[in-house]
């Protein structure tokens, strides 16, 4: 049996990081490959998941052995047992089935296990920041196109996004896109893609996404975003 190591290392970068003595899941190597340790190897006391160390009280399960700390200066991780489990971003929907979603910005680990466990593989961020927490899992893949607040993309990001997506679905993957509240920013994006996915123009794709996903599209530049995308594109 060889010693203990992290499965995953996971920082914040931003608000909504966890804060506390949030520490890295453990596994044991062995024969059969890394098996992660069991609940009963953390305390379970007041100030959230701590590692167990000799003497120390345990709240569930049987002890298997000390977790040991991690390395000082190594930064904190975000990994708690309540952090794995897969929650639904908000204001998460599909457009298109299996394709194509939009949200808000992801702010916990268990976000994106909830956007992998939907076949998510793809998160095109469209916010001046990168969302916190994007590194926790590798299987959803990051894209960054940066787009100021209550301003609409430029056509060159739009057809970057629906490339992006077209080339995606081809594979069989799908893409979720998200700003901050995924609203303006990320309902713009959407119509463009209506626009082209059903050759719809520019005002009916517009109430289309305000119809599947309240708030779409917030200013007028935004629309006209819109409407010219489906006049370059006729």
């Amino acid at each position: 049996m060889g010693g203990l190591r992290p499965v995953r290392d996971c920082r914040g970068d931003g608000p909504g990081d966890l804060g506390g003595p949030n520490w890295g899941v453990l596994a044991r190597e062995g024969r059969g490959g890394p098996a992660v340790v069991s609940p009963g190897a953390l305390n379970w006391g007041a100030g959230g998941v701590r590692p167990w160390s000799p003497g120390a009280p345990s709240h569930r399960g049987p002890q298997s052995g000390p977790v040991p700390r991690e390395r000082s200066g190594a930064g904190p991780r975000c990994w708690s047992l309540q952090a794995m489990a897969a929650s639904e971003p908000p204001n998460f929907s599909w457009v298109a089935e299996g394709r194509l979603a939009g949200l808000a910005m992801p702010r916990e680990p268990g976000h994106y296990r909830f956007l992998q466990g939907q076949g998510v593989r793809h998160l095109v961020s469209l916010s001046e920041r990168a969302p916190p927490h994007h590194g926790c899992c590798p299987a959803v893949r990051l894209h960054r196109l940066r787009v100021p607040d209550f301003s609409p993309p430029t056509p060159a990001q739009i057809q970057s996004f629906l490339r992006l997506v077209e080339e995606a679905n081809a594979r069989g993957e799908a893409v979720a896109v998200h700003c901050l509240l995924g609203h303006g920013r990320t309902g713009t994006m959407l119509a463009c893609y209506l626009a082209k996915a059903r050759k719809m123009n520019g005002g009916d794709a517009i109430r289309e996404i305000r119809r599947l996903r309240p708030g779409s599209i917030e200013t007028r530049e935004q629309e006209q975003a819109v409407i010219q995308f489906c006049q370059r594109a006729g």
